[in-house]
């Protein structure tokens, strides 16, 4: 049951983009194109849940016990590389790379990656509960990626003061948006 109450707090209530505002500039990116922020979503939850375990795994079996916790941001940058690499190597082969070329420094560079697996550890969670704050934390970006380019979508840039259009109202609506998903703040025990 922890493992849902994780999930849904990573997803709504604790969104990373909107309540610790990580990864706002790919969120922000969106040019009607809707279908590639689905694939973009899937292979950051699968690169953040990929990062989470190898370096879950290597922050307990490894740093702690040789006492050398001091490396994890080195080592972890390290882990992170390699599952980006891993996670576009996949997806490629896979045959849904499609014509957006979503690289390995666009995955690494994504805040929310590193994000979920620092939080992880310094609220020592188990591996299933990492696990599902990385899923929530790769489907709350999605999620907000999509929401985001579909109230772009409806915005009038006619009817927006020139100063306000692109990026400045774009961050207004994401404002509005985590002031909206405040209200799922207390749905979580």
């Amino acid at each position: 049951m922890k493992f849902i109450y994780i999930l849904i707090a990573a997803f709504l209530s604790e969104n990373f983009v909107l309540s610790k505002l990580l990864g706002i500039y790919p969120a922000i990116d969106v040019q009607n194109r809707k279908y590639p922020i689905v694939q973009e979503g899937i292979l950051v939850t699968t690169a953040v849940t990929i990062m989470t375990v190898l370096s879950h795994i290597i922050y307990t079996l490894i740093l702690e016990p040789l006492n050398i916790t001091y490396l994890a941001t080195i080592v972890f940058a390290l882990v992170l590389f390699l599952a980006a690499q891993l996670t576009v190597l996949i997806s490629k082969n896979m045959g849904n790379y499609n014509n957006r070329e979503i690289s390995v420094g666009q995955l690494v560079v994504n805040s929310v990656i590193f994000a979920a697996i620092f939080l992880s550890i310094n609220q020592d969670l188990n591996l299933l509960s990492s696990i599902a704050n990385s899923i929530g934390a790769g489907l709350g970006y999605t999620l907000v990626s999509i929401l985001l380019a579909d109230a772009i979508d409806r915005i009038d840039d006619e009817a927006v003061i020139g100063a306000f259009r692109g990026v400045p109202i774009q961050l207004i609506s994401l404002g509005l948006m985590a002031y909206a998903f405040w209200g799922f703040s207390g749905l979580v025990p």
